[in-house]
Formats: C-alpha cells, structure tokens, sequence
C-alpha cells in the first residue's frame, strides 16, 4: 500500500496547472507582440528567453524551498530522497533538465526550419512540441504509477521524492 505522504498525484497535476498560470503573462505578451511569419529571428528569441526564465524558475524555486509556486499551493515539496534534508542544486539541475531536453528539441526544430529557411508554420511547431511532451507526460505517469514512492523519471535521477506537506 503506498504511503499518504506520496499519493501526491492530483496535487503535482494541480501544480503544473498553477505553474502554467503563473507564465500566462509570457504567452500574452507572445500572442500580442510576436508573430513568427513577421519576424521569425524576435520570435525565436523570444521563445528563448521565456524557455529560459522557465528552467530558471523551476531550478531556483525547487532549490531554494523545495517548490514551486504551484507546489506551494498544492502543498506539496520535493525533497531528496533520504527526506531529511532538501534538494541540492545539482538535483534542481537534474530534475528540470529531463522536461527542458523535451521543450529544447522543439525550440531547435524550429530553429532548424528558420535558419533553413524551410517553410514552416506556428502550428508545425505546435504540433511536434505538442507530441514530444504528451509522450514525456505519458512515461512520466507509467513510471510514476510504478513505484511506492511515486517518483517520476526526473525524481529518479535527482534523487528526489515529492511529499505532501
């Protein structure tokens, strides 16, 4: 029988959704201000920059309390897996760079079509982005069903355990 303290399932779902709000500003400022068929090269770097200051949000948050602000709300922490102590910077590193290598491919794709000057469209990008992260999500979740801990693949390899408060 899993531990209470681990069936933090709805509430990491709850987080990722809160987490998404908190950079709703970011994707208004994108849909208002950024168009890729005007100026595909701002775009790009726009998308940079907003993947960037995500992985910096997750990493500092995560190391400094153990939670993101969707975390906090939900009530839930990572810790690491002795859950004595929190996590290091090399496991905030960890856990956010298994996600970010998903969102990279899809920054690059469209890299790729851009400096190519291969036709391409918002939704093409959408799209391949879209599927790489529903795969992500779905082994994440057969993973995370898997064990007495609940851990996810980038638990796993931080070595960190998400608890409830």
């Amino acid at each position: 029988m899993i531990e209470q303290k681990y069936t933090t399932t709805l509430k990491r779902i709850g987080a990722a959704i809160v987490d998404a709000i908190v950079f709703l500003p970011l994707l208004f400022i994108q849909q208002y201000y950024f168009e890729p068929d005007k100026n595909p090269i701002l775009y790009l770097s726009w998308l940079t920059f907003t993947f960037l200051v995500q992985i910096i949000y997750s990493i500092l948050l995560h190391k400094k309390y153990g939670q993101t602000i969707g975390k906090w709300v939900t009530g839930v922490k990572v810790v690491d897996i002795s859950e004595d102590k929190n996590i290091s910077l090399i496991q905030s590193i960890r856990r956010t760079l298994c996600f970010s290598i998903v969102e990279l491919a899809g920054l690059l794709y469209l890299f790729y079509k851009t400096v190519g000057q291969q036709i391409y469209s918002q939704d093409d990008y959408e799209n391949v982005l879209s599927i790489s992260v529903l795969v992500w999500v779905a082994v994440e979740f057969v993973v995370m069903l898997s064990n007495k801990k609940r851990r996810t693949v980038h638990d796993i390899y931080a070595k960190s355990v998400v608890v409830k408060l």
